[in-house]
């Protein structure tokens, strides 16, 4: 392999450990091709499409693929040609710096729909919304880095005619405010809108791992956001998913100066009690299973994001070395593998000068500098 594929895979951002949901959706490695025990993709694509799924909770730890795996089912229920019509919200909170809160929540489910709607909406209505939400709404782009014959995931499943359908009543119930009354009522009010179109809203609400760094404010934080998030369940014709990791299933005794944390713990707790489903994202159980992953995740990678077929062996066979397969496997098993992207992305901003495959050695230079 030439350094210039390396040098091309560098400049286009192939191996970000947290892309966008989009890029996320085209990026996952279904966990049956590698061969994981229990793999939970068709539960969670299930659930987003059931009438009678109100909340399901996804467990894994911190960079286990939780994200990856709802973006990827988010985009599979939405694009099944059979009512109902999924309309997936992605609500991340993780970078809120106020308490997370029920409003909050409800706000994020707002305003990500107005983005999703705006390309399908007429100027006046965009600028409508964004009076009514306090919010820019920019101009769709298309990604970057991704190969040229790859698009966006389809827009939560609707037509072009429905969406600007629902679109058209969106802005009008903004403008109204009485999805204000209260965040259930304002969910219940967003789902009645959706439902109207036939059509299911589907909240996912993220991007949580910071939580668990062990820090006991992140712990309230994490607290505040169990709370909100079992004030919302219930709402008729919502269903809800949630990443969390499994560091707040731990029952092990804590110390005095880990109140946060017990508070957190307990909050899941009476958190999980409510959850249709509890799903576990398997991970792997040999080094096997995890060098067979990591070489799953860095075809795919390298796969959405260059043009031209791959050589005879595969992308990842020629863009690195099986010693350091072999490392990057073992970092899977011990760590995630988000921190396998993050040792390549690592590896490949490293070296001014890239090499023409990747090594066991630059890796390790990489990780020590």
């Amino acid at each position: 392999m030439s350094a210039e594929i390396l040098t091309e895979l560098r400049d286009r951002a192939a191996f970000k450990p947290k892309p966008p949901d989009y890029e996320l959706a085209l990026a996952h490695v279904p966990l049956t091709t590698v061969g994981l025990p229990n793999p939970i993709e068709d539960r969670v694509v299930g659930a987003m499409r059931a009438d009678d799924e109100t909340f399901v909770l996804v467990v894994a730890r911190p960079g286990g693929g939780k994200s990856s795996l709802l973006a990827w089912a988010a985009a599979e229920a939405s694009g099944h040609p059979d009512p109902p019509h999924v309309l997936p919200v992605y609500v991340p909170v993780g970078h809120h710096t106020a308490a997370i809160t029920p409003e909050l929540i409800v706000r994020g489910v707002a305003e990500n729909v107005a983005f999703k709607l705006a390309p399908h909406l007429k100027k006046r209505e965009r600028e409508e919304l964004e009076t009514a939400l306090s919010i820019t709404i920019a101009s769709t782009r298309a990604p970057t880095g991704l190969r040229a014959k790859l698009a966006l995931p389809p827009v939560h499943g609707l037509s072009a005619e429905l969406a600007a359908d629902v679109g058209g009543d969106f802005v009008t119930l903004m403008k109204a405010g009485g999805w204000q009354r209260g965040p259930q009522v304002g969910l219940v009010a967003l789902a009645d809108l959706v439902r109207a179109k036939k059509a299911h809203l589907v909240v996912i609400v993220e991007d949580t791992d910071i939580w668990s760094a062990g820090d006991e404010n992140m712990a309230r934080r994490a607290a505040d956001f169990f709370t909100a998030v079992r004030s919302l369940l219930g709402s008729p014709d919502v269903t809800l998913l949630a990443a969390v990791q499994s560091h707040w299933t731990d029952t092990h005794e804590l110390g005095n100066r880990s109140k946060n944390t017990a508070a957190a713990r307990l909050q899941f707790r009476e958190l999980s009690d409510r959850a249709g489903r509890v799903l576990h994202v398997p991970t792997p159980a040999s080094h096997g299973h995890a060098r067979a992953l990591v070489r799953m995740v860095l075809e795919r990678r390298i796969e959405i994001t260059l043009d031209g077929p791959a050589p005879p062996g595969g992308w990842c066979a020629s863009v690195f070395a099986e010693d350091a397969i072999e490392l990057l496997g073992r970092r899977c098993l011990d760590r995630s593998v988000r921190q396998c992207l993050t040792d390549v992305r690592d590896t490949f901003d490293h070296h001014d000068v890239l090499p023409e495959r990747i090594e066991r050695d630059h890796l390790v230079e990489a990780m020590s500098a």
